[in-house]
């Protein structure tokens, strides 16, 4: 099938599916053929009831895939997906009226580039508290939120409630790796799966791209506001990095494995002793470092 295959995962998404779906059924329709791929990556609440109600609405495929993790669904997805450009999305992102137009923009644009990233504006239940106003220079992190001009990006520029990646792309071997990302049976799972997705993609001489036009709203709940979460999604992020930078190096650094174990116990310890969670403008730093370094150690560990 040439077209769009629009992807997205979810994991007891009740609460925001309806909401989405309603969205696609608004959206302007393409000219091209097009599909909506949905797996049930283990939902226990009526996530599937809410799918099963739009099978006759829309080009819709729901496919379930048990073992948890996100990017082990997604990779199942893509075995199915028949699109040329394959859209890759979340179950809380409700897409903007010209989302799938603007995506079948892309089959003929910038034929040259490879994955492209798009528009995502967080939607707040609420005013924002203070302590996440003094964090606001981490939203990218913390939602998701991005917003560029259209045109040649770098491989930080990709999101994954807003993504799409050539066919040509997976069919050379590129998938996503399953050690990484969001995951139901790990609270504190490594963030960052369409991150490293993207600098494998570099590192093999692929381009990137950002269009402006293909806009999602992002739903924010009411507990993503709170401190709880920050701390839980800096905590995940920094252990992502750390993964990250693990794979772009076989050799961690100069340094002997014993003195590196002994430089990330001393590390993670004075996280633990000396806490530098006083103060809102820390809350991100402080967590971010606790999952960085635990990571580090993890991996120094292993080898």
């Amino acid at each position: 099938m040439a077209g769009l295959s629009i992807v997205l995962s979810t994991f007891n998404g009740a609460a925001c599916l309806q909401e989405v779906l309603d969205g696609y059924l608004t959206c302007n329709r393409p000219s091209t053929a097009w599909e909506l791929i949905i797996v049930n990556n283990g939902s226990t609440d009526n996530t599937e009831d809410i799918i099963r109600h739009f099978a006759g609405k829309l080009p819709l495929t729901l496919l379930r895939h048990d073992v948890p993790g996100k990017n082990g669904s997604l990779n199942y997805a893509l075995s199915i997906a028949k699109g040329d450009l394959i859209v890759l999305t979340d179950d809380d992102a409700i897409p903007d009226i010209d989302f799938i137009l603007a995506w079948e923009g892309i089959l003929s644009e910038a034929e040259n580039y490879d994955i492209f990233g798009g528009k995502i504006l967080p939607r707040f239940p609420g005013p924002i508290p203070e302590f996440l106003e003094k964090n606001r220079q981490h939203f990218p992190a913390l939602f998701a939120a991005i917003d560029l001009q259209h045109g040649p990006v770098d491989k930080h520029s990709i999101f994954g409630p807003n993504m799409a990646v050539r066919r040509r792309v997976f069919d050379g071997g590129l998938m996503f790796d399953e050690a990484i990302g969001p995951n139901s049976s790990q609270h504190y799972y490594m963030m960052g799966s369409e991150s490293e997705f993207c600098d494998r993609a570099d590192r093999e001489g692929l381009k990137f791209w950002f269009n402006s036009k293909a806009i999602v709203t992002h739903i924010i709940r009411p507990h993503q506001m709170s401190r709880e979460f920050v701390k839980a999604r800096a905590f995940r992020h920094g252990c992502g990095i750390a993964y990250r930078e693990s794979i772009e190096s076989d050799i961690p650094n100069s340094m002997p494995l014993s003195m590196q174990k002994a430089n990330w116990i001393i590390r993670e310890w004075r996280y633990r002793l000396f806490p530098d969670t006083q103060s809102d403008v820390n809350l991100w730093n402080y967590h971010w470092k606790r999952g960085y370094v635990q990571t580090k150690l993890k991996l120094i560990r292993s080898i």
